[in-house]
């Protein structure tokens, strides 16, 4: 029953990522027929406003709150709140692991068992990396937004 609880979120998820694709392949045909536009930044200063986690925390508010509201559609609909939120959560932690990654200065085979250690503990690393990408916006671990207002000013 949850598989069918998570449908619509299963159909924004997947709204999403044909979205980024088809980006993605537009970007390619307009940068060969040579029209200009501004680069993306790169993946390690990749960053969610700070506003976005309130739907996040919505989305767990409605799931916590099964028990009071006596089910219906509430707990469904901040079930999939959460599920188009995991992901997103989880690219914004892979960006702030990304740019520790290459801020530190480790030998190559340091940074390697890094890798591989983080590699075959998955069920370990994900949430982690989501709980590091829901906290960024807030507490800003890159410290960009303080780079942005410096080249602002």
């Amino acid at each position: 029953t949850l598989a069918i609880a998570l449908i619509p979120g299963s159909m924004v998820l997947v709204s999403l990522f044909s979205a980024s694709i088809t980006f993605i392949l537009a970007r390619g045909v307009l940068k060969r027929l040579g029209h200009p536009f501004s680069p993306l930044p790169s993946f390690r200063e990749w960053q969610m406003p700070w506003w976005l986690i309130y739907g996040f925390i919505l989305g767990l508010a409605l799931v916590l709150a099964e028990d009071y509201l006596g089910g219906g559609i509430w707990p469904n609909v901040g079930k999939n709140i959460v599920f188009v939120y995991l992901p997103i959560l989880l690219i914004n932690g892979l960006a702030v692991a990304v740019y520790f990654y290459r801020r530190w200065k480790l030998t190559p085979i340091l940074k390697g068992v890094m890798f591989f250690i983080l590699l075959f503990n998955l069920p370990f690393v994900l949430p982690f990396f989501v709980l590091i990408g829901a906290f960024d916006p807030l507490f800003d671990y890159r410290r960009l937004k303080r780079k942005e207002k410096k080249e602002n000013d």
